[in-house]
């Protein structure tokens, strides 16, 4: 079971951080890399990137005390978690299918647990959870969340097993549910689906089973509480019912219901990245279809609840573990994700065992049983090999959806980064042509980084100029345009540039430093120092500021103040190089400033993203 699951995700330890999160979480996160009380205290108060999950920030810090930043470590780790889970999935199997068929062999029993387990393990749609170093919260949190069901299960099912009643597991699968929710407050919805198997298979449902209840569910309210806060006060992420409105979240409720069906029963055509078209019309037939379909099984589940309590109980387990991820409370731009089904299919995996249960009882059936599997590992090996890099990954969304504009936008910037600029020019081009005057900014600033390398300077320009029109502060298009003024000997438009961004941002700091630097690179001394004493003034703490206003002053021969304002720099941030590298440009006698902690491995201790 545990060696299966891993050889089908074996591809994951030569994957590297990709572009999409792991980059904010890992590569640019520097607090969590520690044990100390400010990494500590950081992990258990912070909301980063709209989540609250100190027990997924400890596991993290543990892989950087082993592994540094090699990912390897990262990617074992959320391996060998999601392996456990599939062994901790067949044990639950296992005792409710003593419960569920008392009559089979205990070798039945167990290879049709196996069976199911692996059903769910072994399936593509597991991949973005276990293959994404970011989705560590997912892995450890179905560990925990897992384990409480095995432990529930040991608890109230026990009594048709050999061993008789599990002292403390009903504390156990209270705590393991308790701790889930500090992994990831994604299975808030586990005390329903306890019910659901307290009316069947266990067949205790009554004033008892719902008061044992009361304590988990104080839980989900936790849960509830922090995954809400997370969303509202932490990110931008979350959509408003003007973008989004609320007959559009309907449509999309009912479609992402059918999909993940749709997608577990034939696993092909999955992408990292499933585009969200606000634009669509929720009466399209994409959308009419699916929710209907999701209505008729919901209908039928209902109706069967007696003569098929397994497909009620799957089907409804099913619904209250993917609610809260199809799109009621829509963050992001995707229309679904892979990883939502990471606890949302573990119904499924009761099917599946029953299946295998009935099938394996023929050589035939049994060998059926057999190739679903191995086909599901496969497919999965193969998907994981999508998650390699960041050109692999956002080249596997372009090829899955052609039309896909931010997949385009990323598969750019990834090419980029390697170094194939005329290919990254081709995906920005597209990337333009699908999403015509909305939201291309950055797509354009990107597009002219590249023409650059391939030293196309007037193309470059040109999409500079097209995004300074459309935004004035764009602060990477003003480095750039500067840059390329300067080298083409026109300085006047770079202080035009920036004198346009002063017009539309007047009281921008950064706006200010920019243009007193051009104006200081141009010995317009008197200009400069005006703007870059204003930018320190709104931004007392910053050390590019009064690096800025220090050479200004000493090019002025205005040493003691020079001295000064360099000094204040130093004091802002004490490794801050062109400070000192300008003191001793300019002979000034700049002490080396305050000795201070800078907080955990150089953060500043403000418990956000830098």
């Amino acid at each position: 079971m545990f060696a299966l699951t891993v050889c089908a995700f074996l591809p994951a330890l030569a994957n590297e951080f990709v572009d999409w999160d792991d980059d904010v979480n890992f590569l640019r996160n520097v607090h969590y890399r520690g044990f100390g009380a400010e990494q500590l205290r950081w992990m258990f108060t912070t909301f980063y990137v709209g989540h609250y999950m100190p027990l997924t920030w400890l596991s993290c810090a543990l892989d950087h005390a082993v592994w540094g930043m090699d990912p390897r470590g990262y990617h074992l780790t959320n391996l060998l978690l999601h392996a456990a889970t599939a062994v901790l999935l067949y044990g639950a199997l296992r005792a409710l299918l003593r419960v569920a068929a008392p009559t089979a062999s205990v070798r039945a029993g167990a290879l049709a647990a196996a069976a199911g387990a692996l059903s769910w393990s072994l399936h593509p749609l597991r991949v973005e959870s276990v293959a994404w170093a970011t989705e560590r919260r997912d892995v450890l949190a179905g560990l925990l969340v897992v384990g409480a069901l095995r432990a529930y299960v040991a608890r109230f099912g026990a009594r048709f097993g050999p061993n008789g009643a599990a002292r403390g597991a009903y504390g156990l699968a209270l705590l393991l549910f308790g701790l889930s929710l500090f992994a990831k407050t994604a299975a808030v919805a586990l005390p329903l689906v306890l019910l659901l198997l307290d009316a069947w298979p266990l067949r205790r449902l009554g004033r008892a089973a719902l008061v044992e209840k009361l304590p988990f569910l104080a839980l989900t309210a936790l849960g509830v509480v922090l995954a809400w806060r997370g969303q509202v006060e932490s990110t931008t992420a979350l959509v408003t019912l003007d973008d989004y409105p609320l007959s559009r979240r309907l449509a999309q409720a009912g479609w992402s219901v059918a999909f993940y069906v749709q997608k577990t029963l034939l696993p092909v055509g999955l992408s990292p990245f499933y585009w969200l078209d606000r634009g669509l019309d929720p009466l399209s037939a994409p959308f009419v279809v699916r929710g209907a379909l999701a209505l008729a099984a919901t209908c039928a589940a209902l109706a069967l609840r007696r003569r098929a309590p397994l497909f009620a109980v799957a089907w409804f387990g099913y619904l209250l573990l993917v609610a809260p991820f199809v799109g009621l409370t829509q963050a992001g731009m995707q229309s679904a994700a892979d990883r939502y089904a990471y606890f949302a299919a573990l119904p499924f995996a009761g099917v599946g065992a029953w299946a295998a249960l009935r099938l394996g009882a023929r050589p035939a059936g049994a060998a059926a049983v057999v190739v679903v599997l191995a086909a599901l590992g496969a497919l999965s090996f193969r998907q994981t090999t999508f998650w390699r890099d960041s050109a692999t990954l956002w080249t596997r969304v372009v090829d899955v959806d052609p039309a896909h504009a931010v997949g385009l936008h990323r598969r750019g910037v990834a090419l980029h980064r390697v170094g194939r600029y005329a290919e990254a020019v081709e995906a920005y081009e597209r990337s333009l042509e699908l999403r015509p005057g909305r939201d291309d900014t950055n797509a354009r600033y990107d597009l002219s980084l590249s023409r650059l390398a391939l030293g196309e300077v007037a193309e470059a320009r040109d999409e500079l100029a097209r995004v300074l029109a459309a935004d004035p502060t764009h602060p990477g298009a003003l480095r750039v345009w500067t840059d390329v003024a300067l080298d083409a000997g026109r300085p006047g438009d770079a202080v035009a540039a920036w004198e346009d961004a002063l017009a539309a941002a007047p009281r921008d700091a950064s706006v200010r430093r920019g243009l007193g630097s051009v104006l200081l690179r141009e010995g317009r001394w008197a200009e400069a120092e005006r703007h870059l004493r204003f930018a320190v003034e709104e931004e007392p703490g910053s050390a590019e500021g009064w690096t800025g206003l220090g050479v200004c002053l000493a090019e002025q021969g205005r040493s003691a103040e020079a001295a000064e304002a360099l000094r204040r720099a130093l004091d802002a941030r004490p490794d801050h190089d062109p400070a000192r590298r300008a003191a001793e440009r300019y002979g000034l006698g700049v002490p080396p400033g305050p000795v201070r902690s800078p907080g955990p491995a150089g953060t500043t201790g403000s418990g956000g993203a830098e």
